[in-house]
């Protein structure tokens, strides 16, 4: 259960500060399929 809370804590801190990063032009995804549906639509890539 602790494994599975914690993997859900992580995903969400990942896409969270992968959103503020590229919205604040401090990262960019390096991921192409991922560079692909982050452009298409936010709520599709945290859904």
């Amino acid at each position: 259960m602790r494994l599975c809370l914690f993997l859900l804590i992580a995903g969400l801190l990942d896409a969270i500060l992968t959103n503020l990063g590229i919205a604040f032009g401090i990262v960019d995804e390096g991921n192409p399929m991922m560079k692909f549906v982050i452009n298409k639509s936010w709520p599709f890539f945290t859904w």
